[in-house]
């Protein structure tokens, strides 16, 4: 079964099977025109840049200006190149679907599809023939194998590619080409249902990887909160600590002031008001009574307060 033949999976978006089911009609089948007439404006640059720009060392010409389609040809497929375009988008813009140049990127061309800006290019395949050497070339090439390294011809074979420029759908279909049965020319409403079907899948990506991004930022919540009750438990367990610690000890300054003024009544009869022992008693309850977390301190006077 031929790719432009797949049937509609239950993957396709929802939205989209209209439109596919639109393309995949004889009666909207999209032809290219035979020659360039009133072409888009996105062509006209394109093609006014393009043939007036030189082959690179791989016999390529594309576009130097900004603001032109990505197209990469060899000479001969110029005008080929430029009708297909222009078919191309005036056949996207009939269905809402506006070609763009990215602001970013020289020669990125874009579209959007359902809200998913999609790159996609034209080029030539090219034929890689590895460089023959001329016989003193070979004859030097034994004695200084290491002065040569291997050197190839790239020539343009006049087989055209529209391809999607898009990360992270390798299970969708991304060029269409020349084949020995149809020429890409036959091939255009295949690529707008490409077209349709890698945003679909981008959305479907994107999607996920906001719910896995909300979903993370989720986890990463309830572990900062946990943290941070973790955190307060263990400092109401330090403050707990510190208070039954001082609590203890002022229990046991008490008891001690207690034995230590029986020791003293029993050694003198009494502990003298105003005297040594009666003063370090006063002293030592006062400093239990300061680590007591039980005791509430009454506010302090300052002198001014109390004159």
């Amino acid at each position: 079964m031929k790719k432009s033949q797949e049937p509609l999976t239950s993957t396709v978006n929802p939205e989209l099977h209209d439109k596919i089911s639109y393309e995949k009609q004889p009666k909207n089948k999209i032809t290219v025109t035979a020659s360039l007439t009133d072409s888009h404006p996105l062509v006209t640059k394109t093609e006014k840049s393009i043939r007036s720009t030189k082959p690179d060392l791989k016999s390529i010409i594309r576009p130097k200006a900004r603001g032109c389609l990505d197209v990469r040809v060899g000479r001969d497929c110029i005008d080929r190149a430029m009708r297909i375009m222009d078919t191309l988008i005036k056949a996207l813009e009939a269905r809402g679907l506006r070609v763009t140049i990215s602001d970013n990127k020289k020669f990125a061309t874009c579209i959007s599809v359902m809200d998913e800006v999609i790159e996609f290019c034209l080029e030539e395949r090219l034929k890689i023939l590895e460089k023959k050497l001329t016989p003193a070339q070979k004859k030097e090439q034994e004695k200084y194998s290491w002065m040569y390294r291997n050197e190839y011809d790239y020539i343009p074979i006049g087989i055209l590619s529209l391809k999607i420029k898009a990360e992270g759908i390798s299970d969708t279909r991304k060029i269409w080409s020349d084949g020995q049965k149809q020429r890409l020319e036959n091939c255009l409403n295949s690529f707008i249902i490409g077209l349709m079907k890698a945003a679909g899948k981008i959305k479907e990506n994107r999607i996920q990887r906001e719910k896995r991004e909300i979903e993370w930022q989720e986890r990463t919540r309830r572990r900062e909160a946990l943290e941070k009750m973790r955190r307060e438990e263990e400092e109401r367990i330090k403050v707990l600590d510190k208070e039954v610690s001082a609590w203890s000890k002022s229990q046991q300054i008490r008891a001690y002031t207690e034995a230590f003024k029986k020791a003293v009544i029993q050694l003198y009869g009494e502990v003298v008001p105003g005297g040594k022992q009666d003063k370090w008693l006063t002293w030592a309850n006062k400093y239990a009574d300061r680590i007591d977390p039980l005791v509430i301190s009454e506010p302090s006077i300052t002198e001014d307060e109390g004159s």
